[in-house]
């Protein structure tokens, strides 16, 4: 057999055009490959083009920002609970804020040191540490430590996402500068033992103006006081405040119930509601008398204006008729049940208005002869002024003499010497002696003092 004639085992060379089996099975496999890598490739770019879709839950919003600039106008701009979907960073940007979410923020800057304070091993010393201790000045420059509670949410989204990257920390500082304004406003009792309404008002009011000058969309809840504490290194002198103010509270007591009783003893059953209406007769003439003041300060003004305003005289006489009648129905009223219940009164009441009427017709009776008096005077003056003046001088002189032992009088310009014996006067009276237990005229006043 001819060795170059193929045997049975041997396959026949290729022939023309024809590929082996060699490059067939390299053939498929390079198919395969692209195959798979397709696959690949199809899966990779599905993957980036929603690596940037974000699904939001209930209590959450978002707003997208493509190259740095919003996405949408208007409500369009927010995007609600769901799927949001955004192209791949960096074309998209997506921002999610818990919008619904109320938060608490506790901030304790000016309290001091936490090692030093309940529970804690380390001492403060004589003096605070800046940097370690915080505090706040008042208004009567005295230091005191305050730690504060904040309940926030967000209430602008867009503002939120555009302008607030840490909120504690934007929190934190609007706070410092409202409450080191507010302290320096208030007393040390006012922030130490008030109630803090008014404190933690001021605060609140102030905290939001801050926040909305910085356009960061958030709304502040409640605002809380955690704790108001003194320097420990005073405790001597606050403790001793303390019962200061606690004995002067019992002593306002005892005097409440000291008054209870005189206004019971002097004047009977209607004593406490004479004291209540002529509290209220006390502040309503108080009131009349502002309202009064006011009118008065009005109609200057108006008098003033009068030639710069004569176009609108008709308004002007309107509020003039307004002004001339003044509201004193409520103190005519309340003088009225005054002097009802001062006619019911008994006991010392009644014996003081009883002196009070006696003394008012004496002082009357005393000012009408007076008054008869000096009239008589002045006709005579009048018929001779010269005759007058002489007669009253010798009378004058006369009783002036009359009362010395030696002098001399000037007459125009000429001594004239006088020896008189003094006047013997008559021994003084024995004054009566009062009645027994009747009050004395000290004790009489000062019982309507007290009563006052």
């Amino acid at each position: 057999m001819d060795e170059s004639s193929p045997t049975r085992d041997q396959a026949p060379p290729p022939g023309p055009g024809e590929t082996g089996p060699a490059e067939r099975a390299l053939a498929s496999a390079l198919r395969t490959v692209f195959g798979v890598l397709r696959v690949v490739m199809v899966i990779v770019l599905a993957a980036l083009v929603f690596s940037n879709t974000r699904f939001l839950q209930q209590n959450q919003r978002a707003v997208i920002l493509r190259f740095g600039k919003i996405v949408g106008t208007g409500a369009g701009r927010v995007h609600g609970p769901g799927v949001v979907f955004a192209w791949p960073q960096p074309i998209d940007e997506i921002i999610v804020v818990d919008k619904e979410r109320v938060q608490t923020l506790e901030i304790d800057d000016f309290m001091y040191r936490k090692g030093a304070r309940a529970g804690g091993t380390e001492s403060l010393g004589d003096t605070l540490t800046p940097g370690l201790d915080g505090y706040t000045l008042t208004g009567d420059a005295n230091i005191v430590h305050t730690s504060w509670g904040i309940q926030y949410q967000v209430d602008d989204v867009v503002e939120y996402a555009l302008n607030v990257e840490d909120p504690a920390e934007l929190i934190r500082r609007a706070l410092a500068a409202a409450v080191v304004h507010t302290s320096a406003e208030l007393t040390v009792e006012e922030v130490l033992w008030g109630e803090g309404e008014e404190m933690r008002r001021r605060v609140r009011r102030r905290l939001q103006e801050r926040l909305d000058a910085a356009a960061s969309g958030i709304a502040i809840g409640e605002v809380n006081t955690t704790a108001r504490e003194h320097p420990r290194q005073t405790d001597e002198g606050f403790v001793a405040v303390t019962n200061a103010s606690l004995e002067r509270s019992k002593e306002k007591q005892k005097a409440e119930r000291y008054r209870e009783a005189v206004l019971a003893a002097v004047a009977g059953a209607a004593g406490p509601r004479l004291a209540v209406k002529v509290g209220e007769l006390a502040a309503a003439e108080n009131a009349l008398e502002d309202q009064r003041g006011a009118l008065e300060d009005q109609r200057g003004a108006l008098e003033d204006q009068r030639g710069a305003l004569e176009d609108e005289r008709g308004a002007l006489e309107d509020q003039r008729a307004i002004e001339n009648e003044p509201d004193t129905a409520k103190v005519d009223a309340l003088r009225a049940e005054v002097a009802a219940l001062l006619d019911e009164a008994g006991g010392e009441v009644a014996w003081i208005l009883g002196e009070a009427k006696k003394y008012k017709t004496k002082v009357v009776e005393d000012a009408a002869s007076m008054a008869a008096t000096f009239e008589a005077l002045d006709r005579k003056y009048k018929e001779n002024p010269e005759v007058f003046i002489r007669q009253t001088y010798l009378d004058a002189m006369e009783k002036v003499v009359g009362q010395a032992g030696a002098t001399f009088v000037l007459s125009r310009g000429e001594r004239i010497w006088l020896l008189l014996e003094p006047e013997k006067k008559p021994p003084p009276k024995k004054e009566e002696a009062a009645p027994v237990g009747a009050p004395t005229p000290e004790e009489r006043m000062r019982r309507g003092l007290m009563n006052l």
